[in-house]
């Protein structure tokens, strides 16, 4: 009756406690590498769409002929990529 249904129970909160911190270090190691992953894919897929206006920029050997680079930019990135000091 009660002496077997509470032999086990000891044994069950040390193993919880074991095994709940590796979980969480699991997880966290999971999302970390995760994360890494998408960041890489986005530069890659980034330099990768791109490619014609970074190949521009670094064959530009004036300021004015870079700001023609911004031509194989969509609109709403030439803020981001763009001469910070043009408006």
């Amino acid at each position: 009756g009660p002496g077997a249904g509470q032999a086990p129970a000891p044994s069950r909160p040390e193993a919880g406690r074991s095994g709940r911190p590796q979980l969480a270090a699991a997880v966290t190691g999971l999302v970390t590498g995760i994360l890494a992953l998408v960041i890489i894919a986005a530069q890659f897929t980034v330099q990768l769409v791109y490619r014609d206006y970074f190949v521009c920029v670094e064959d530009a050997l004036t300021t004015s002929s870079r700001e023609a680079c911004e031509r194989h930019l969509p609109e709403e990135l030439r803020p981001l990529f763009g001469d910070p000091g043009q408006e």
